[in-house]
């Protein structure tokens, strides 16, 4: 473990290597820690908390190059690093890796970073399966009121198919969006998204978020949670687009990419309780007919599901996925080819216990 307490003096590391310590790879307070270069790899079920905690007036790390990897693929901690700001994230110190390459950093919440310091993950590269974290911080969000705390709704929602030319960006023909204070996941207000046509009628709408920076890569979600027994399925898709206002002030999308991340729910009339997108509990993957097994098996390995950790070799058709849930007897798993013609095998090597599967209205989070 790299442990830098002198406020008056730091630490350099060029082309060093950091290979499973039992504690923290870097616990520093107060002083900057400088690493150029260097490979980080651990086991990530032996931490039991973030094994990178930065705090103090000034606490710095920098992580420039090199490579930095987990090998367990069931990982025990909640957050990569823990980074504590002297006073708020604007100012001091805080985290910074810059051009590593990233595998596997696969926290249990989902999230790099906890604290209230400053974090930033630039030009960072993996496999094409690269199992890292869905978002970088809990207190870093590119939205103005990602939580819909305030009175009325500050960041670029807008509609943008109804079934009439789209006049008011909030209010449509087939759906409405508002703040609502039934439902909240947490504060006071979650987004309601009414649609009041029945199913199949168009309606869509949409979230747009500036690029912070030309060649970002990104990841966004948000929770939702499904009221009342309507049924029928949405379609949650990201992709980078250009928008623009019209002559009455509409934003409109006038360039579309194709999708970078998409996910398909359906409903049935039961009610859902709050879930993340991305955790539900039927993961609906896109793989054209052409594609091999191992393609396959790397777009499973890559997926999120809640209460599951699907791990395994990239580049092999073998996916081990194992339960987040600690428990004693979880009904044993079988494969099912559904409507498709794919053949495949699953053996259980070690049964647990099956966890509860919630479903919304979306609150929504994204890193910068």
């Amino acid at each position: 473990m790299v442990k830098g307490a002198n406020p008056d003096g730091s630490l350099h590391f060029d082309t060093c290597s950091f290979d499973y310590p039992s504690g923290k790879f870097f616990e520093i307070t107060g002083t900057q820690v400088f690493c150029t270069n260097c490979h980080i790899e651990g086991a990530g079920d032996v931490f039991t908390s973030p094994p990178i905690t930065i705090a103090g007036n000034g606490g710095t790390l920098i992580l420039k190059g090199g490579k930095f990897m987990m090998n367990s693929t069931t990982p025990t901690y909640p957050y990569l690093a823990d980074v504590q700001a002297n006073s708020d994230n604007t100012k001091g110190g805080g985290l910074l890796v810059d051009g590593m390459f990233l595998f596997n950093l696969t926290p249990t919440t989902g999230i790099a970073v906890s604290g209230n310091g400053y974090a930033s993950f630039k030009d960072w590269f993996s496999y094409d399966s690269n199992q890292l974290f869905l978002l970088l911080s809990t207190s870093i969000n590119a939205l103005a009121d990602g939580g819909f705390e305030n009175s009325t709704i500050l960041d670029n929602w807008f509609i943008t198919t109804d079934a009439a030319t789209v006049s008011d960006k909030l209010v449509g023909t087939n759906l409405s969006l508002s703040l609502s204070s039934d439902f909240a996941k947490i504060g006071t207000k979650p987004l309601k998204v009414s649609k009041t046509a029945a199913g199949g009628s168009p309606a869509q709408y949409s979230l747009a978020i500036p690029a912070s920076e030309c060649g970002s890569r990104y990841a966004a979600a948000f929770n939702y949670r499904k009221v009342g027994a309507g049924t029928g399925s949405i379609y949650a898709d990201m992709k980078w687009v250009i928008v623009e206002n019209n002559t009455s002030g509409i934003p409109v999308i006038k360039y579309s990419s194709p999708s970078i991340s998409a996910k398909t729910i359906t409903f049935t009339a039961s009610e859902i309780d709050w879930t993340n997108l991305g955790e539900n509990e039927e993961a609906k993957l896109k793989v054209t007919s052409e594609a091999t097994a191992i393609q396959v098996a790397d777009k499973i390995r890559a997926a999120i599901y809640k209460g599951w950790v699907a791990g395994g070799t990239p580049g092999t058709d073998t996916v081990i996925i194992t339960s987040t849930t600690v428990s004693s007897n979880l009904t044993d798993s079988t494969y099912s080819a559904g409507t498709t013609d794919a053949s495949g095998t699953m053996t259980t090597t070690e049964q647990g216990v099956a966890p509860t599967i919630p479903i919304f209205l979306p609150k929504v989070r994204k890193p910068e």
